[in-house]
């Protein structure tokens, strides 16, 4: 959104980082590193949904295609999965780290296959095809 906007970017930054100021002073206390994390998540998020309507609205630039509403589907589901799976083992965040960080890691894998099967399922668009291949043939020179 910098094509001549550069005054309003900056200023919908400053916002972000007061906002993310804001919710990390107030959720830190209250959950700890999750709450942190969880503010930082907001604050992007609002970033960059302001500058997503920005963009549409300022430079008439359609960025909602077919192939990022199917990512965000992907991610929510991905996200629900993840977040339904931890609330089913109880975790609460309180746990200790040695234990904790396992049991994450393990529910960040599922959450990367159930995400990879929802694009799958949905259909891979033909740009991210390409896009994959060329990564794939990088991956394997070296």
């Amino acid at each position: 959104v910098m094509t001549g906007y550069q005054a309003l970017t900056f200023a919908t930054n400053l916002g972000s980082l007061a906002l993310l100021v804001g919710l990390v002073w107030w959720l830190t206390p209250l959950y700890g590193i999750v709450g942190a994390a969880v503010g930082f998540s907001i604050a992007i998020s609002v970033v960059n949904l302001v500058l997503l309507v920005l963009q549409h609205r300022l430079l008439h630039v359609n960025s909602w295609t077919v192939a990022m509403l199917k990512s965000l589907a992907a991610g929510a589901v991905s996200g629900g999965a993840a977040w339904g799976l931890a609330r089913l083992l109880g975790l609460t965040g309180e746990e200790h780290l040695a234990f904790l960080l396992p049991v994450v890691m393990g529910l960040a894998l599922v959450s990367c296959a159930i995400y990879l099967g929802v694009v799958l399922l949905l259909g891979v668009e033909k740009s991210d095809r390409q896009a994959a291949l060329v990564l794939w043939e990088r991956v394997r020179r070296k």
